[in-house]
């Protein structure tokens, strides 16, 4: 068999509009992603605040009072996107600046507000769907209940009653009432309003900026609310968030975190623990990121040493990043 039968060969440039190539030329994000998935059920990189899944809740509750079909006048922008323009733009105007420490977002709000503009879609994240609150808690959400079916779930029921309880806003879920139903009215109308312009519609005096900083800042959750989000997290029946969690916060994991605040050093420590399916893990998980590390510097050196070469070997270049 001759010894370059399996060579790659030079193809014609893909379309722009091709799906392949991208962020993930190599496809090594899917098993990546289903390892991650069986380790930390719903966990991702960007998650740092857990009391957004509380916001979720919040905006569930109020988003309840719109149709599954509604949309903004923009005809794109759901109700649920409304309510997190007015959350954001509220935690900025409102909230110290540590509790404004990793709010997606912030920065677009921020703009906003310096330039007299609205927020909306087009001074927003760009997607908002991934990179927003809501696109970067979404999934943890559904993994413990508290959204299911796009609608506020049992665990986010309960969660909804400790923090009204916690807060003073009792009333604000439910049929029952309270100090709570006169609060729910104002984020209620000011999405109904944000809706038909597709834009957050409140003045800067509006002084229902202060209820995201009062009873949503991202640093200030209360003690129930807090022991309720923590053991939600611990519940895991087909993860390993519960034995992760628990090693993070012992004296030997927040040592190796603060030390170094290696995910791999981090394994590393956990796996002389471990043992049954999460050993197996850790075992699997350790191998494939040293193959994805190699395949990827493999990738960069075939990009550097094909653009070196001249304009005529770029069109591979062009083909494997889309």
């Amino acid at each position: 068999m001759q010894p370059h039968a399996f060579a790659p060969v030079l193809t014609e440039r893909d379309p722009a509009e091709s799906a392949e190539g991208g962020l993930d030329p190599l496809g090594t994000e899917p098993l990546a992603d289903s390892l991650a998935v069986r380790l930390v059920p719903g966990v991702r990189e960007r998650i740092s605040h857990p009391r957004f899944l509380t916001s979720m809740a919040v905006s569930l509750e109020v988003c309840r009072s719109f149709d599954d079909e509604t949309v903004a006048a923009d005809h794109v922008t759901e109700p649920w996107q409304v309510f997190e323009w007015y959350l954001v733009e509220g935690l900025v105007r409102t909230a110290k600046s540590d509790d404004r420490l990793g709010l997606p977002g912030s920065l677009k709000a921020s703009q906003a507000i310096a330039d007299q503009v609205p927020l909306s879609a087009k001074r927003y994240l760009k997607t908002p769907t991934v990179f927003g609150f809501h696109g970067v808690y979404r999934q943890l959400a559904r993994n413990v209940g508290i959204e299911e079916g796009g609608r506020l779930g049992e665990t986010g029921f309960e969660l909804l009653n400790v923090w009204s309880k916690e807060q003073g806003l009792q009333g604000f879920c439910g049929t029952a009432g309270g100090p709570g139903q006169a609060v729910r009215e104002q984020p209620v109308a000011a999405v109904r309003d944000g809706l038909e312009k597709a834009a957050t519609v409140r003045s800067p005096a509006w002084s229902g900026w202060a209820f995201f900083s009062e009873h949503l800042a991202p640093y200030a959750a209360g003690r129930d609310e807090a022991q309720f989000l923590a053991s939600t997290f611990i519940a895991d029946p087909r993860g390993f968030r519960r034995e992760i969690l628990e090693f993070l916060i012992s004296p030997s994991g927040l040592q190796i975190w603060e030390t170094t605040g290696s995910e791999r050093d981090f394994h590393q420590a956990i796996r002389r623990s471990a043992d049954g399916a999460l050993a197996m893990l850790l075992d699997a998980i350790e191998p494939y990121e040293n193959f994805s590390r190699l395949c990827q510097d493999a990738f960069q050196d075939c990009l550097c040493e094909l653009t070196r070469q001249g304009a005529k070997k770029t069109c591979l270049v062009s083909r494997i990043c889309g």
